[in-house]
């Protein structure tokens, strides 16, 4: 949540800083003549816009997550998808034992659904992958859907 949000990082620093100056400007010289009143609305204006930025970047963390699981659940729920996962099951299966891609299975006719099925999968991770990368999907919630974990492929060259 650290870079996300920065707006909202900036507008509290700009609000504690001109609190403090404030502060400090009447407590040593008595620039602003605070009575009680005047410190109570201080730190009331200071409370809520800190509630306000904390509620806001709390919705938006949240609505991201949401936003997340919405996106992988229905692609992965979709009728398309489902189809060309069958057609990969169908011409490589992985019961009793993986049945591996070999070189001349793409000038095979017979194969062209399952082929075509991988490509249909490598290009939802891609898209995947590239919505983390652009920050519309959280990675943190992609991979208990997608069952893959983006920072472990790269790091075994997966």
């Amino acid at each position: 949540m650290s870079r996300r949000y920065w707006v909202f990082y900036i507008i509290l620093a700009v609000l504690y800083v001109a609190t403090g100056l404030v502060v400090c400007a009447e407590l040593t010289e008595g620039f602003f003549r605070f009575n009680a009143t005047h410190w109570l609305s201080l730190a009331t204006i200071v409370g809520v816009v800190t509630g306000w930025a904390i509620t806001s970047v709390v919705t938006l963390y949240n609505a991201r997550r949401q936003h997340t699981i919405q996106v992988l659940l229905q692609s992965r729920l979709s009728p398309a998808y489902q189809q060309r996962m069958r057609d990969i099951a169908t011409v490589y299966p992985t019961i009793p034992a993986i049945k591996k891609i070999a070189v001349g299975d793409w000038n095979d006719p017979a194969k062209l659904e399952g082929l075509e099925g991988i490509k249909y999968l490598l290009n939802y991770f891609e898209f995947v992958a590239i919505g983390i990368d652009v920050g519309d999907l959280d990675e943190k919630n992609d991979a208990p859907i997608t069952g893959w974990n983006r920072s472990h492929a790269h790091r075994h060259g997966g």
